[in-house]
């Protein structure tokens, strides 16, 4: 943590690549942290991660530092694949229960290939 108190005295902004999986540190830099940056896929496994993440950040007590879901390597225009941004916001934004999965009419958008 000494580390990242003395970069903040030097630089106006710090961003720390965390791992996916929270390790014991995770939660400690969460905490002193201005904003928090949650890069996922558009694929359902990394966005029920992603949904993991969110929850577990609420259950800790993370919920009031401002929250930015970035999502990588998206594909656009008419060759785009794969879950919608629509689809994965609504996913992200329901509430979670024990049953909570994507609904089945928006898992994937049909490919070139399937239409």
């Amino acid at each position: 943590m000494k580390v990242i108190e003395s970069a903040r005295l030097d630089y106006a902004n710090v961003l720390i690549d965390m791992p996916m999986i929270w390790c014991e540190w995770s939660y400690a830099v969460l905490t002193k942290s201005d904003h928090i940056v949650l890069v996922t896929r558009l694929t359902v496994p990394a966005l029920r991660q992603a949904r993991r993440q969110m929850e577990m950040m609420k259950q800790e007590s993370l919920g009031n530092i401002p929250l930015f879901v970035v999502a990588n390597q998206v594909e656009g225009g008419f060759l785009a694949k794969g879950i919608t941004k629509q689809t994965a916001k609504m996913f992200l934004a329901a509430p979670s229960t024990p049953s909570s999965r994507m609904p089945r009419r928006c898992k994937r958008r049909p490919t070139p290939a399937c239409r």
